[in-house]
């Protein structure tokens, strides 16, 4: 299954290019834990997030953190499963 430790980096996109970002909302954590929701690969993620820029020897680095959810919309599509009365 997929494990989801605290500060770990995610791949992310947003249309126009890549980039990873730590997922720092413990709100949505606690969710993937208790199975309230089901995280996977292609899902759509509607997100407020943080960016942190600072100069090294190298240039300059850009970190992005994920630190507000605000809506989740899963890849996979959902059945219509039939029931009997």
């Amino acid at each position: 299954g997929v494990s989801f430790q605290e500060n770990n980096k995610w791949s992310f996109d947003d249309g126009s290019s890549k980039f990873y970002a730590a997922i720092l909302d413990k709100d949505f954590y606690n969710k993937i834990n208790e199975h309230v929701i089901a995280f996977a690969k292609d899902d759509i993620l509607k997100v407020r997030i943080r960016e942190h820029q600072k100069i090294t020897k190298e240039g300059l680095k850009t970190e992005k953190f994920i630190i507000k959810v605000l809506s989740h919309r899963s890849a996979m599509p959902q059945l219509a499963l039939p029931f009997s009365t």
